[in-house]
């Protein structure tokens, strides 16, 4: 549990950091928003590969084989996380007899984190910084 919540401290970190490049270089920069996001994103993602390298896991070898398979993971999940979201949301409204632009997608968006969370942790331990 301690190493998940490592886990989840990391990818917070990352978070925090990407959406403070994102502001920082839309707000006071003046950049373009999506650029901003995208050049915040590469910094919180490459963030999080090296928090998990090296304090979650400690597997400093094989870097760039290792960075491959978390960038290729990190695009399945996020596919995966809007899947959900969507099909969760669609289905509450569809099951209420509501619009589907209601809250629900808040709800959704809470449980599919919490899910996500979970089986990137174990994707990461089992596949992408596995000991060799």
């Amino acid at each position: 549990m301690r190493k998940y919540l490592t886990f989840v401290i990391g990818g917070g970190i990352g978070v925090l950091l990407a959406a403070a490049i994102t502001t920082t270089l839309t707000e006071i920069l003046q950049l373009w928003y999506a650029l901003s996001y995208a050049l915040g994103l590469t910094a919180g993602t490459t963030f999080k590969f090296l928090y998990h390298r090296s304090i979650t896991f400690n597997r400093l070898s094989r870097a760039g084989g290792r960075f491959a398979k978390y960038v290729f993971a990190t695009i399945v999940m996020a596919m995966a996380n809007w899947s959900l979201v969507y099909l969760i949301t669609e289905t509450a409204a569809e099951i209420l007899q509501q619009d589907a632009s209601a809250a629900y997608y808040l709800p959704a968006m809470l449980g599919v984190t919490i899910f996500m969370s979970a089986a990137n942790y174990l994707v990461s331990k089992h596949w992408i910084f596995r000991e060799y």
